[in-house]
């Protein structure tokens, strides 16, 4: 057989696609899961167990498919502003390079360019550095280009472990976390924070009665719930631009107690390339729209940290959690200040 460096790609991937399929199928016929189909009542139970297989399958076809169409063909999604002008062929330019004469900003633009990355459209090939793909260059001072731009011009504007502890869940909604979380933890006290018109006809089942509680809370509004062990918010950041951020977290700090956790649950956006391209391709379209509807944004971990550090120096990461099979992740931060 010959070594795999010496096959060309599209026998690598089909090779990567049959010996992942074959795995997948060894699994699900030995406990008696049903196999993925297009029935309409079909159900859809791939193992944890399988994630990197699924993973693998998922890249795989979908590189394959790329491979196989013409360039012109790969520029699916592209968000206009001649950004392929402004990398030149056969070389390179930095995100900020990139960004000049434009309306957008460095990072917007780096957001935009790891997005149209997922779809093989430039490349980073160090970070924040771009090059040309055979689809990006056909974007280069073309007629291509040009169309997108108008196109686009008018589109697309159109799991824990704890003590007993209290807990004030920020921006919680309905109370449906900390439900299940009083329900699982019988140590812990629960407040429940929100908007009036979200929190006034909630009800505490009886089960939980006397351990969860709703309040009438402005996440912009100093924290009137002091001293409490932890402050969670889930889902929370990811609304807001940094300027919003730094309020709402500035709105936490008259509460705090030395040794306070404050966890941020969030989807945290990946380093580029650091977890399947499909995932990753999910993400970076979510993080375009955030940014559209609310000139919001999704986070690195490193932003998100230095979002709380800028808030405060007393904020140290102390631990990031990723429960096998969720799609989001909990950093949980140790207040350290005095009062």
């Amino acid at each position: 057989m010959a070594p795999k460096e010496s096959l060309s790609r599209i026998v690598q991937l089909a090779r990567t696609i049959s010996a992942s399929v074959d795995k997948i199928e060894e699994v699900l016929v030995a406990e008696g899961i049903e196999s993925p189909s297009f029935d309409e009542d079909a159900p859809f139970n791939i193992p944890l167990e399988l994630s990197p297989q699924h993973d693998a399958v998922l890249d795989a076809t979908a590189e394959l498919h790329d491979l196989l169409l013409e360039p012109l063909n790969l520029i699916h999604k592209h968000a206009g502003f001649k950004l392929a002008d402004k990398v030149p062929l056969h070389g390179e330019a930095s995100f900020e390079d990139i960004a000049q004469d434009t309306p957008l900003t460095t990072d917007m633009t780096a957001r935009l360019l790891r997005h149209a990355m997922t779809m093989r459209i430039f490349r980073e090939t160090s970070p924040g550095i771009v090059a040309h793909t055979a689809a990006s260059r056909t974007l280069h001072k073309s007629a291509a280009n040009d169309w997108l731009q108008a196109g686009t011009a008018e589109m697309w504007p159109a799991a824990v472990k704890v003590g007993k502890a209290q807990v004030v869940d920020v921006g919680g909604s309905s109370g449906h976390v900390s439900l299940a979380l009083a329900r699982k933890f019988s140590n812990l006290s629960l407040t429940v924070q929100d908007m009036e018109q979200m929190v006034a006809n909630a009800t505490v089942p009886e089960d939980v009665q006397g351990r969860v509680k709703f309040m009438v809370h402005d996440i912009f509004s100093p924290q009137p719930v002091k001293n409490a062990d932890v402050y969670y918010l889930r889902w929370i950041m990811h609304n807001w631009s940094d300027k919003y951020c730094n309020l709402i977290l500035s709105a936490l700090l008259p509460a705090l107690k030395p040794g306070a956790r404050v966890i941020i649950h969030e989807s945290l956006m990946p380093e580029p390339g650091t977890t399947a391209l499909w995932k990753e391709k999910n993400l970076r379209a979510t993080d375009l729209n955030m940014a559209g509807a609310f000139n919001a944004k999704e986070r690195t971990k490193v932003e998100l940290e230095a979002l709380l550090k800028k808030v405060d120096p007393a904020f140290t990461l102390r631990n990031v959690v990723e429960p096998e099979g969720s799609a989001l992740q909990m950093m949980e931060f140790v207040w350290e200040g005095t009062t």
